[in-house]
């Protein structure tokens, strides 16, 4: 008898490692239920190392020199999450402004990792402007396209300061970005979307020159 206490002892260890799995994976399960951030974290790291990827591939196209550029530039003082930056020709003033909006399916991703995309544009002769809004969940709908409204706004009041034109306009995006440009868009065409939508355009139709929707959700 003596010789099966052993055996029982393993068995109790592993009845109770088995028993706090499962409780950890019913845990977890619920968690992902009743919550919205278990499935955003895996999103969003699965997104920023993408664009961390991308954003290095990148890099050796970048012009060594000829860009000027200001970062995390606030254009709205009582929202932290309101920052852009800003990529210019250093020795030209560019005739048009492109607005970036970022992807990531509106959980994840970051002005950050576009910089080096942008960097390529402007050294093209572009002003070129990335955004950055409040991802869901911590914000909801239509909060990002109201903060896209309001850099416009800066970028209308503030761009001859940055070496940028101010007007002509044309308004970008990729994936989620492209979804937010095409609505902002559409706000500053339409006036009865924006009646709408309760959002005073901050542009005048005839300084929105283009739009650039790139794998984005929006019905043409």
């Amino acid at each position: 008898m003596p010789k099966d206490r052993p055996t029982r002892s393993r068995w109790r260890w592993v009845v109770r490692v088995l028993v706090l799995l499962v409780a950890i994976a019913v845990a977890l399960f619920v968690w992902t239920q009743v919550s919205p951030w278990p499935s955003t974290y895996a999103i969003r790291t699965t997104f920023d190392a993408g664009g961390r990827t991308i954003a290095r591939k990148l890099a050796p196209h970048v012009p060594k020199a000829g860009i000027a550029e200001a970062l995390d530039v606030q254009y709205d003082a009582t929202d932290k999450d309101a920052r852009l930056d800003i990529f210019h020709p250093q020795d030209a003033v560019p005739r048009t402004t492109i607005v970036w909006i970022h992807g990531g399916g509106h959980v994840a991703g970051k002005k950050e990792e576009i910089a080096n995309y942008l960097r390529i544009l402007a050294s093209k002769g572009y002003g070129v402007v990335g955004i950055e809004y409040t991802r869901a969940p911590d914000a909801h709908y239509p909060v990002p396209v109201e903060q896209a409204n309001r850099a416009l706004a800066w970028l209308s009041a503030n761009a001859p300061r940055y070496g940028l034109s101010r007007d002509r306009f044309v308004l970008a995006g990729d994936s989620a970005g492209a979804q937010i440009a095409a609505q902002l868009a559409t706000i500053v065409t339409s006036p009865k979307y924006a009646r709408d939508l309760s959002i005073r355009p901050a542009l005048d139709p005839v300084r929105l020159v283009g739009a650039v929707l790139f794998c984005g959700p929006f019905d043409a």
